[in-house]
């Protein structure tokens, strides 16, 4: 290990299997979300495959890698300047309330035709998600950066916000709103939103996106990427599958029947997370040797317009939600979610990459 490394920066480019990474992490996202749900309408919770989609799909290899990936691009980005990064937090963070309001059109509609409460509309408003973390993310990274933290200083600071966030969790304060306001920083919980009152807490998600950072920042000094991801696939392959052979059968932690252990994740879980992190990326770089140069450069393009697709998916969900939920379905039979899950993707992924670069600079 020590011949893979060296003093110099030796390994600056563009890192494809990040790339690879966020692509087919967004085409998993969507396909959770469609289950996550459409899939009250029907009897499909209940189905294994609603768990292996929803749970272990989503806590091992999708919203981890999706948080991950913030670090990644960090180290590998141009625009390293403190200001930059936190210009960038501040519209991601605007961005997630946006895109609540876009994705809740049919709501608010309704609720001003005095059709639903009005209530509920702002809560689907105030949700906080993956946009709002990553606003706040930036914003912090910038922030300590700007006052010349060094990166071992970042890791004590986000080690110390983990371990805070690893007890202070599963908060009911009283109220919906305040739960979830809140919620953007420390695990709150709240019985009407359940495992969704505070889905990314700052303090428990911050340490991934700065260990990725510390990780990515050591593979530009790696020399030899082939030697160093045929090292790393075996043990991170090891340490993910392990935990699933103990979580999965047990219904244990992150891995549970409840996303809230897994949004609410306690601080030795950042080596199951970050491990699949590795693994899939170690599996991606080999993976190159047999993608064409052609697919090479759509996954190019629809990395590059993650933010973009990710709205679309919400509007295109959120929105029918909202029309099945005012229709009372409940008879959608988990072929017809796949079915609809498919055409999301295929849509969003066709919208995204053709976003106007006007709006992308603003949304991401």
């Amino acid at each position: 290990m020590r011949n893979i490394f060296v003093k110099e920066e030796v390994n600056t480019a563009r890192q494809i299997e990040f790339d690879i990474a966020k692509v087919l992490c967004i085409i998993l996202m969507i396909f959770i979300h469609c289950f996550e749900q459409f899939g009250c309408f029907s009897d499909c919770s209940s189905h294994p495959l609603y768990y292996v989609v929803v749970i272990v799909m989503d806590v091992l290899f999708c919203a981890s890698v999706f948080v991950g990936s913030m670090g990644l691009g960090m180290a590998y980005s141009k625009a390293q300047n403190p200001e930059d990064i936190i210009r960038r937090g501040v519209r991601l963070f605007i961005a997630g309330y946006a895109l609540n309001i876009l994705r809740s059109t049919i709501d608010v509609v309704f609720s001003s035709f005095g059709i639903t409460s009005w209530n509920d509309t702002l809560i689907y408003i105030f949700e906080s998600d993956i946009l709002q973390f990553a606003g706040l993310s930036f914003i912090l990274f910038g922030f300590l950066k700007k006052i010349k933290c060094t990166d071992l200083m970042i890791f004590i600071i986000a080690l110390g916000m983990s371990t805070v966030g690893s007890f202070v969790r599963f908060i009911d304060l009283g109220n919906v709103h305040i739960n979830q306001l809140v919620g953007l920083f420390i695990g709150t919980f709240d019985p009407i939103l359940e495992d969704e009152t505070a889905c990314f807490p700052l303090f428990n998600w911050f340490i991934l996106v700065v260990i990725c950072y510390l990780y990515a920042k050591k593979l530009r000094h790696c020399n030899n990427t082939n030697r160093f991801y045929s090292m790393a696939l075996l043990p991170s392959g090891v340490i993910v599958g392990a935990y699933m052979l103990y979580a999965i059968p047990n219904r244990y932690g992150m891995l549970s029947n409840t996303l809230l252990y897994f949004y609410n994740f306690s601080t030795y879980n950042v080596l199951f997370l970050i491990s699949g992190i590795i693994f899939l990326t170690s599996v991606y770089h080999f993976a190159l040797k047999f993608i064409s140069e052609r697919l090479i450069k759509k996954i190019f393009l629809t990395s590059s317009n993650l933010t973009p697709i990710y709205f679309v998916q919400w509007i295109i969900i959120g929105n029918m939600y909202s029309i099945f939920e005012y229709l009372e379905l409940e008879s959608i039979h988990l072929s017809t979610i796949i079915f609809i899950a498919v055409c999301v993707i295929v849509i969003s992924v066709l919208l995204g990459n053709r976003c106007p670069k006007s709006i992308k600079k603003i949304i991401s």
